[in-house]
């Protein structure tokens, strides 16, 4: 049984494949419009075909090739929303970085600087433009973070661990910050 979200609108960053593109059509199943960024141009195409078919035609759904590190794309996005008059009600920063493993003593600065900028830097960029959306009118929002289990349990590999671990605490600080103006925010660690 879904929840009813008709009429809603959710962001979902990184939705072309996986834990993304599962929580695209999850929402569109339960009737919220659906806006997404994928930074690859066909698995991009793929989802929009995919919630345009038949079985989700009572909702809208618009696609961005967007990089939410780029602080342009992320202007894009809200200017494009704006012009549309759309506002967000739920945010899913799915978006992440997973390289492959490499020892600590191995890894190079540059290396961390895009795997914190991917999972961490970008994401708060972007929760920073909702939640100045979500104050605006002081409406209810929603904000979840897709961490990982690994923001607790060892995986060898630190910069991936690392970058959710913080996640989960960025989770817990804006869920104490953010909730007397009305915005849940969560986190989900697969």
């Amino acid at each position: 049984m879904f929840p009813d979200l008709k009429n809603k609108n959710v962001l979902i960053t990184g939705a072309g494949r996986n834990i993304g593109r599962a929580t695209a059509l999850e929402f569109a199943q339960a009737g919220a419009n659906v806006y997404f960024t994928e930074i690859n141009s066909e698995r991009l195409g793929n989802l929009i075909e995919e919630l345009k078919n038949s079985r989700y035609s009572t909702i809208k759904a618009t696609g961005f090739r967007a990089d939410i590190t780029e602080l342009g794309d992320t202007t894009m996005i809200f200017n494009e929303l704006n012009k549309k008059d759309i506002s967000i009600d739920i945010l899913v920063n799915n978006v992440g970085y997973d390289r492959e493993r490499v020892e600590s003593l191995h890894i190079i600065m540059d290396e961390w600087i895009k795997d914190y900028t991917t999972n961490i830097f970008g994401p708060m960029n972007l929760t920073k433009r909702v939640v100045k959306e979500f104050m605006k009118p002081r409406q209810q929002g929603s904000i979840v973070f897709v961490t990982s289990i690994h923001q607790e349990v060892i995986r060898r590999h630190p910069i991936y661990s690392s970058s959710k671990a913080a996640l989960g605490m960025i989770v817990k600080e804006l869920a104490l910050e953010l909730a007397p103006h009305y915005i849940r925010v969560n986190g989900v660690a697969p």
